[in-house]
């Protein structure tokens, strides 16, 4: 018995907790015969347009006072509301409104009934000799399976025996004689993966006889319907409890009954996430997201067409939310894969809870339909089995083909950032495949040759460019078989023809018929049907964008004079068809197969398919097979893988009429209008050319546009026409519009001033209504180079595409302000220099330069020069002036007390002296000159005090008066008072 795992993904919104789950699934793996009777049981709900849903709460023998979390209107609502999220809303919103699920939970009217078991909780959990002698053991899944269905059963029964379910509720709506779905709410919490208490979908098939179709005779039943699929969910014990029965693991399970698979990897490789939270059978919150488009179409039957996408352009989705007309596929044809698009807009009750709103592009590979992902990327042989595959950033493309290990390696995230898949303008990423950050691969691993661009959401829509490789495709009236070995009838009165499909707009292409390597100036193809044949049967092609090759195909088809197999034997599992052509301008021809032409009877088929559908031979009813057609057919024969020892099929093709109609020259021609148109004729051959002439029907007038057709009638004696054939003529303009300027083609502007364009003057060879098409990006508010183009388109779509040049520019200088700083010191003081203030009319970041050659050690003024550059290299000079200047040093003498009036012959003893200075400077000595003095007799003497301070003299004069003791006045002159004492 298989069960499911629940992964717990946190995450924070609005700061609350959250959980997501990956939600659950079991169903037991059977050998079951093939029921080949009237009334299938278990019929798919899906193809009803609603059922019922009953819900039968359980707890155990020990646990009477246990009661549900929340109370019954809450369930009630869970799984009934028509407004909020609950399970009906949710299908009703993801079915668009085909789909309702009505459920009904066995109460009394205010709460819900709860069946007790019989046995106590322990019974259906793991067996410990110490702890839980009562459980099952771990590895005895029959045993697990017994109790597990005794269980249900006896809830079943109490329900029907109590009369819980009222007659008319229809529980059967899809008429396959058992009851719809059930949910069993168990009380409590889970005791791990894989027990029996976890949730799980799945089926009591204890009580089903596979044998003949049948329920067994003690099958449960409720109101004679019997019970068989069924959903089991746990109720937890509190309302924190992470793994409770809510909408979205309810939604999930029942998309089960629906019959839709899993998408999450629970097997192996649970490190790889397919599909995330863009899905509801990968991951899911408790008001879970849409279904992904794939699963709506292939599970619910809600979306009964998809629209292919064949071929490269634009195209627009509206969200999946909205409409079942709003999914894309690309098919592939590649190993039964095709590609989904669908636009996922996170609004709304449900897909609010996406990672994002964008276009979300993913894998579908259909050899896996009905098996989801659930058993890892790969088989134990390495071959990838994933049903579905979301696309997405982060997954490398080196080396190739990717692939992915199985060991999660810790320190690599192997598939990418699956939260960023959606393709958005308003996204990480709005582009995939070919040269982009996301890389669309098969799943064995090797690239999509695939692009998808320019997604925009808009108007509440999205719209994309899709790229499709380029390819060549063979033109038939009639449906070539697929998987066959074709081959061309060649022979006079057949014809072919190829288109190139899926060239982009943007693109040109080149090609050959011959084998060679196209080149630029190999034919350009013009989007017409080209005619080839069995010698110009090698078609190259060379796609270019602006002269650079980004892709080549080629195909070579193969042509036979003949349709014949081989022969005794013919081959075993034989598949191989002729398409057979026929020219417009030929009647009918005559298919003949040989005398000896005969198959396997019964086993080995000849199919003709013509324009009325399929005919079919086998055995000796191709012998001698003589048929006449008018039309294109196709042959097809195919043998089985045994018995070849026949002859096989041999068949020759004649035309009625041994005439063709050869063309002198191409049977396009394009001439340029106002050039002449020369006739050149056809020729005449085959054997009945002789008594046939031909007339050329039709005019070309090369003044106007256009496609002309002239005919060649071949004319038998009585001039009626037995065959034709034609010349298309296509009076084309490639002469591109001329365009001028108005003023110079380059123009420099001022920031922050009008930009008012000048515009340009324009002609055509040929249409004088032109259309003008004019681009002006101009920002004279942001300096810059920017273009104005101009284009001008004729009617024939020849465009002429001109650039000016205009240069927002800031030519205005800085203004530049000295700070304000001390400009005056000393020699020998330390200068701090202030800088500028700078103001500028765009910038505000500027290259200063100081040129600085202040000597603070030497008296002077000096000059500092600042040159401002702003980002456009306008340029200031600004100066400041530093004037260095010596100090004023005032000496101070100071002398000591002495007698300075002496007489004659007296010792005269001067007073001490100190210097000090204003700058407190201090180590100078006093030096005393009294060279003057001369106290032998009376007089005025100067007595002279100094000091040298950088060699600079500072004296104080003091003065001695000697007399000759005499009591006399004397006087003398005061030199420092200038007068006489």
């Amino acid at each position: 018995m298989r069960r499911i795992l629940i992964s717990i993904i946190l995450f924070s919104a609005f700061f609350m907790p959250v959980l997501k789950v990956n939600a659950i699934d079991t169903v037991e793996t059977l050998n079951v015969v093939n029921k080949e009777i009237e009334d299938v049981q278990n019929g798919p709900i899906n193809e009803s347009t609603g059922f019922a849903n009953i819900v039968i709460f359980i707890k155990f023998a020990d646990e009477s006072s246990y009661s549900a979390p929340h109370d019954y209107d809450y369930y009630e609502s869970l799984f009934n509301d028509e407004v909020n999220a609950s399970l009906k809303s949710y299908y009703e919103e993801v079915s668009y409104d085909q789909l309702t699920i009505d459920s009904y939970i066995v109460n009394d009217g205010a709460t819900m009934i709860y069946y007790q078991d019989i046995n106590d909780r322990g019974y259906y959990e793991i067996y410990d000799a110490s702890t839980n002698p009562l459980g099952y053991e771990e590895d005895d899944s029959d045993e697990a399976k017994e109790r597990e269905h005794g269980l249900l059963k006896r809830a079943i029964d109490y329900v029907e025996a109590n009369n819980l379910v009222s007659d008319s509720i229809d529980l059967d709506v899809n008429s396959d004689g058992d009851i719809d779905s059930i949910t069993f709410a168990i009380s409590g919490e889970d005791d791990g993966w894989n027990t029996l208490l976890w949730p799980h979908k799945w089926n009591l098939s204890t009580y089903y006889n596979y044998s003949n179709g049948t329920f067994y005779a003690e099958a449960p039943v409720i109101n004679g319907l019997n019970a068989y699929v069924y959903t089991l969910e746990l109720l937890g014990n509190s309302v924190d409890y992470g793994i409770k029965i809510d909408v979205g693991v309810v939604a999930h399970e029942t998309f089960h009954l629906i019959s839709a698979p899993d998408l999450y990897h629970y097997y192996g490789y649970d490190h790889i996430n397919p599909v995330g939270d863009w899905g509801l059978m990968d991951s899911t919150s408790p008001v879970p997201s849409h279904m992904l488009g794939y699963m709506k179409e292939m599970y619910g039957n809600w979306i009964s067409s998809v629209d292919v996408i064949s071929e490269s352009g634009t195209y627009t989705l509206a969200p999946m939310a909205d409409s079942p007309n709003n999914l894309y596929k690309i098919d592939l044809g590649y190993s039964n894969e095709f590609v989904y698009l669908e636009y996922r807009d996170a609004v709304g009750i449900f897909e609010s809870n996406l990672p994002g709103s964008g276009l979300i592009v993913y894998r579908v590979d259909m050899d896996y339909f009905d098996k989801g992902n659930e058993l890892g990327y790969y088989d134990t042989q390495g071959n990838p089995i994933d049903e579905l595959f979301v696309f997405r950033p982060g997954i490398s493309n080196t080396p190739l083909p990717i692939f992915f290990p199985e060991i999660d390696d810790e320190e690599i995230d192997e598939d990418g950032e699956i939260d960023d898949a959606a393709l958005s303008n308003n996204n990480l990423y709005s582009e995939m495949g070919n040269d982009t950050d996301i890389t669309m691969f098969y799943s064995d691993g090797s690239l999509m040759d695939i692009k998808i661009f320019n997604v925009v959401e808009h108007d509440g829509v999205i719209t994309f460019d899709v790229y499709l490789p380029p390819e060549i495709e063979l033109i038939t009236e009639v449906d070539i078989p697929e998987d066959t070995n074709l081959y061309l009838f060649d022979g006079d009165g057949f014809e072919y023809r190829f288109v190139i499909r899926n060239v982009p707009f943007y693109a040109e292409v080149n090609y050959t018929l011959d084998g060679t390597e196209p080149t630029l100036s190999s034919t350009l193809y013009n989007g017409n049907e080209i005619t080839f044949d069995a010698s110009t049967n090698i078609i190259k092609a060379n796609v270019y964008v602006d002269g650079i090759l980004v892709s080549s195909i080629m195909e070579e088809f193969n042509f036979v004079s003949e349709i014949e197999t081989a022969h005794n034997p013919y081959g075993d599992m034989q598949n191989i068809s002729w398409y057979i052509d026929l020219q417009d301008d030929v009647s009918e021809y005559n298919l003949l197969f040989s005398g000896t032409s005969s198959i396997e009877p019964g086993y080995d088929f000849v199919y003709i398919y013509d324009s009325l559908g399929e005919t079919v031979y086998t055995g000796d009813e191709i012998t001698d097979l003589d048929l006449i057609f008018d039309e294109d057919i196709v042959i097809k024969f195919e043998s089985d893988e045994d018995v070849d020892e026949y002859y096989g099929i041999y068949a020759e093709i004649d035309l009625l009429i041994d005439i063709s109609v050869d063309l002198i020259g191409e049977s396009t021609i394009n001439i340029e209008v106002f050039d002449d148109y020369t006739e050149l004729g056809a020729v005449l051959s085959g054997d009945d050319a002789g008594t046939h002439t031909y007339e050329i029907v039709g005019t070309v007038d090369t003044s106007t546009l256009g496609i002309y057709t002239i005919t060649y009638n071949v004319l038998n004696e009585s001039l009626a026409v037995v065959k034709s054939t034609t010349r298309t003529i296509i009076i084309v303009d490639t002469e591109a519009p001329e365009v001028s300027f108005i003023g110079d083609s380059e123009i420099d502007i001022e920031v922050f001033s009008t930009y008012t364009d000048l515009g340009v003057t324009y002609s055509d060879n040929l249409d004088t209504t032109l259309d003008y098409d004019y681009t002006n990006n101009v920002n004279t508010n942001i300096l810059g180079t920017y273009k104005v183009e101009y284009t001008v388109t004729d009617l024939s779509g020849n465009s002429t595409t001109v650039e000016r040049t205009v240069n927002v520019i800031d030519s205005e200088s800085p203004t530049a302000t000295l700070l304000a700083g001390v400009d005056t010191i000393y020699v020998g003081d330390e200068h701090i220099l202030e800088s500028v203030e700078v103001l500028d009319n765009y910038y505000t970041e500027f290259d200063i330069t100081v040129v600085n050659n202040v000597n603070i050690e030497v008296a002077g003024i000096y000059l500092v020069e600042y040159t401002v550059k702003d980002g456009s290299l306008n340029e200031t000079v600004i100066h400041r002036y530093v004037n260095v200047i010596n100090k004023e040093i005032v000496v101070i003498f100071t002398l000591g007390k002495t007698l300075n009036t002496i007489k004659i012959g007296k010792d005269f003893n001067p007073a001490g002296c100190t210097v000090s200075t204003t700058f407190n400077d201090s180590g100078y000595s006093c030096t005393l000159d009294i060279s003057d003095v001369d106290t032998s007799k009376a007089g005025t003497y100067e007595v002279i005090y100094f000091v040298v301070i950088d060699e600079v003299r500072y004296e104080l004069i003091s003065y001695v008066f000697v007399y000759d003791g005499s009591d006399v006045l004397i006087w003398h002159y005061d030199k420092s008072r200038r007068g006489y004492l």
